[in-house]
This record gives structure tokens, C-alpha cells and sequence, in this order.
């Protein structure tokens, strides 16, 4: 999926993308991350054929927890607007990528974490296989980073 920079730009400026959140307790979520996460993955996959910026979410009630998927051109959220505005300045057409992000006070000192999960046309030609199953193992990774760090902070306290 490749997407002109100003498009793009645009897009995120308005906030002016396809959005699609889900919520539910933490015990439902990790009974059942991969059934979870699957309505993220196909969300982002019907999106990435239709050549649209898109974010999915799944916001945790009971805890301060957020996991997202999101088509971006770079490693950063798309509410950082100003922040991609300035790093792909006159790139002209720019390839979209999948990225795995986490909102918790808990998973890292800036509370985020994003990885990329794949490029955008990766994510479709891998969908049914390898872009599930690394998403789900990317989120079991960092539940039991969020865990140990909770865990730390109060010990500490």
C-alpha cells in the first residue's frame, strides 16, 4: 500500500481515518487474545485493501491498557501528527506498515510501546498465517512486561 505524502498527512491531520475500538475486562481479553485480536487484524486488512489510513482498538475497562493496530508510514502513532508531518517532509509517495502499539502506564517510562508488524502488503499476503500469530505472541510479551512492572511498583512502594 503506498499512499501520497499529502494524502497521508491529511488524513491524520483531520483524524480523517476509518476507527474502529472495541472494549472489555482484561479476564475476557486474555482468555482469549487471539480471537480478541482478530477482529483488529481483519479491520486493518479490509482497510489496507482499500488504501485507507486506519486505527483498531481494543480498550481494557478494568485496567489502564489500550492495543492497538494502526496503517502509518512510520513507527509513531497517528495522534503524533506534527511529530510524522516533520520527519516525512516532501517524501512524496510513501509505503504504509502495520504497527502493534500498547497504551499502558506499565509498559514502558513513556507509557507506549510500538513495534511494526509488517509492512502493509506483508500483513495481506501473511494475514492467515504469520501476522496473527505474531501479533498475538508481540501482546502475550508485553501483558507479562506490563505485569512485572506492575508487580515491581509495588514492591517499591
Amino acid at each position: 500500500m503506498i499512499m501520497d505524502e499529502k494524502e497521508f498527512i491529511n488524513q491524520i491531520t483531520e483524524a480523517n481515518f476509518e476507527h474502529t475500538e472495541l472494549e472489555m475486562t482484561m479476564k475476557k481479553f486474555t482468555d482469549r487474545i487471539a480471537a480478541n485480536l482478530m477482529p483488529l487484524n481483519n479491520f486493518i486488512a479490509d482497510n489496507i485493501k482499500k488504501n485507507k489510513v486506519a486505527r483498531a482498538e481494543i480498550r481494557i475497562k478494568d485496567e489502564e491498557f489500550i492495543i492497538r493496530l494502526e496503517i502509518c508510514a512510520i513507527n509513531l502513532p497517528l495522534e503524533y501528527v506534527n511529530s510524522i508531518a516533520k520527519i516525512i517532509v516532501k517524501d512524496g509517495e510513501l509505503p504504509m506498515q502495520v504497527n502493534m502499539i500498547i497504551d499502558s502506564p506499565n509498559v514502558s517510562k513513556s507509557n507506549l510501546r510500538i513495534d511494526k508488524l509488517a509492512d502493509a502488503e506483508e500483513f495481506i499476503e501473511n494475514f492467515d498465517s504469520d501476522g496473527l500469530t505474531t501479533f498475538v505472541e508481540w501482546t502475550k510479551n508485553e501483558l507479562e512486561v506490563i505485569e512485572t512492572n506492575k508487580n515491581k511498583a509495588e514492591e517499591a512502594e
